[in-house]
Order: structure tokens, then sequence, then C-alpha cells
């Protein structure tokens, strides 16, 4: 059995939520702190999916201000005018941005040694910075967070390292970091298997707050992984160039780093709520996409949201084939919403 609480505290509100998972059947409850709570229990097709809807609710809770625990502990924000020192001025960039590949392209790459293969993480995009004692973390899009699970700031404090920048993904009250932008230097030249070592000699070892994925060199390793994530109902795998530098932003096509889906998602904003358990699509530039459904244990998203949804192929028409509402993605600017990311019936994965 899984569980997890989390809580979300304003001026105006004090709240807990409560997830957990059993044998197939995931049990929700919410309410205010210290008063009645309301409850749901959902019996899933299978424990694949009962874990993905857990891991699913926990995430839309996290995307939206809930902290796992009591001891979240507040970040001190880093000012513009800190010492250029070790890090150098404001090396925080954006994050590195990956294309996805087709079955053909994954055959293609996979055998080549100078490729890693990862798991691709379904969780908030972060990029954790260390500076003097303090620390800074930064979504996707640059903003500034406020607070971080205790677990992520106790581990990331008692880091022998007086400074470093990590970029990873952000679940539940772990961060699994995936690259070292910066040590004792900036390291975002240097080839990523040398970025991926040092990242492991600082917290390769972690069973706390800040872990490193795991990593699949050699070509029964890269089968290995890539079956266990296709059985177990993740998202995709990541594919990363062991000689590659870090490079911020989203190629026009390939770059250092790749992505495997098992299912098709896009990110589209929520134009307007139907009498039905569903919503009309939109992309940024105003192309309709029809409706999406929403499950039953999920809460309809609010017009003019980013949110993520999961479908089986595009019509050229403007329309997204069997699409099913799956997260608010805060991390995600409208401008981000293009038909460029759409799978359209027909063409190869």
């Amino acid at each position: 059995m899984k569980t997890q609480t989390l809580y979300y505290k304003d001026s105006r509100s004090d709240k807990v939520y409560t997830a957990s998972v059993d044998n197939g059947t995931v049990q929700f409850a919410w309410g205010p702190r210290g008063g009645t709570m309301q409850t749901k229990t959902v019996a899933a097709a299978s424990e694949t999916a009962a874990n993905a809807l857990y891991q699913s609710k926990l995430n839309e809770k996290l995307a939206k201000g809930y902290t796992p625990g009591e001891d979240a502990t507040p970040l001190e924000t880093v000012g513009f005018d800190a010492k250029p020192e070790p890090c150098g001025p404001r090396l925080v960039p954006k994050p590195m941005l990956l294309n996805e590949i087709t079955d053909a392209e994954l055959l293609s790459l996979a055998p080549d040694p100078d490729i890693y293969f990862q798991e691709k993480f379904d969780g908030n995009r972060i990029i954790l910075e260390k500076r003097d004692g303090r620390l800074t973390s930064y979504s996707r899009t640059g903003r500034v967070n406020n607070t971080l699970p205790g677990t992520i700031v106790k581990a990331a404090l008692e880091c022998p390292y007086e400074a470093f920048i990590i970029d990873g993904e952000i679940i539940g009250d772990i961060i699994w970091a995936f690259d070292l932008l910066a040590g004792l230097a900036d390291m975002r030249a240097s080839r990523y298997s040398d970025r991926l070592g040092l990242l492991h000699s600082l917290f390769g070892s972690s069973q706390s707050g800040i872990r490193v994925v795991e990593t699949a060199t050699d070509p029964d390793s890269k089968l290995a992984l890539f079956a266990r994530c296709k059985s177990e109902g993740r998202e995709g795998v990541v594919l990363k160039y062991a000689i590659a530098p870090y490079t911020p932003g989203r190629p026009n096509s390939g770059g250092p780093a790749l992505k495997y889906k098992f299912v098709a998602t896009a990110s589209v904003i929520v134009a307007a709520h139907n009498v039905q358990s569903s919503f009309n699509m939109k992309l940024f530039d105003g192309t309709e996409l029809g409706r999406c459904t929403i499950p039953p244990n999920k809460t309809a998203p609010p017009v003019g949201a980013v949110v993520e949804v999961r479908y089986l192929y595009a019509h050229r028409s403007g329309s997204l084939s069997q699409s099913v509402f799956l997260a608010v993605r805060e991390d995600i600017e409208p401008s981000e919403c293009t038909i460029d990311q759409l799978k359209f019936k027909g063409e190869a994965k």
C-alpha cells in the first residue's frame, strides 16, 4: 500500500489532501485541516491503472501548490546581485527540451553505444540551484517556486558541494535528477557522460529527497529498461547522447536528447465547458480540437488553463480522437500549445 498526504495553506484556506493505493483500489480524501473530510474510492481496471491514477492526482495537486508534508520548507531566493562565483553570474538557463522520435528512429538509434536510455518521468520539471547555503527552485517556465518538501531541502543542503545546479522532475517529495548543469564550475559545455558521473558522485547513493534516475548504457540494459517502462505503463523513455553538451531550449529537429512516448499526449488550452463531462480544446493560434472527456475521478479544469490530454491520433480536420484529460500543466505556457506537437492519423509513429 502506498499513501501520500499533501497540504495547502494560504490567507484564506488550510486544506489537506490524501491519496492511497492498494491492490488496484485508489482512495482519496480531502477537506479542511482538522475538519470533516470528503472521500472517494475508485476501483481501477488493473494495478498499473491504479498506480497511474494515484500519481496523476498527486501531480495535479502539486501543480496547484500543495506540498507533501507539514514540514515543507520555504526557499530563500538568490538575488540578481549574487556574487559570480562559484557558479557564474546567474547561470540558471532555460531547461533543455526534447523532440519526439518515431519507431524507426528509435530502432536506428538504440544500438549506438554513445546513446543512453532513461525513463521519461511524468512529473513537473524543476531546476534546483544551491548557492552560498541557499536554494532557489525554478519551474519549466523559469518561475521561482516558493516552497519545496523538507526532504528535498535537507538533501540539497547536506550535499558536500557548496554550489550546484541540477535538472530533474519532481514527483511527490522526491526530485529525480537527470542532469548537472553546474558543480564547482559551469558544466553545460561538458559531455553528458561527465555531467552524469558527477551527478552520481553527489546523489547516486541517495535514498532521500534527491535521487539520480536509472541510466542504461549497454544493449541488454537498454532493452530491459524499455520493456519495464512499457509494461508498467510509464510515459516513455529518453535517449541521450553521451558526448552532448547541455543545450537550453528545443532545437528545430533532433537534438542532444530525444524522447519516445508510448502514448500520444499534447498540451492544449481549455476553450469552454460542456454540459456533459467534457470541455472544448484549442491551440494557441485558435485552432479548435474538438471535445475532451473528463474522467469521473477528475475535476473540470478552468477555462483558459493549459492541460495535458491523452489521445489516439489527430485528424487534419482539427480534432483529437478519443482524447482524455490528464492534468493541468501550470509549468507550460499557452504559447507552447502548437500544432507541431500533434500526431496525425496515417503518419508513422
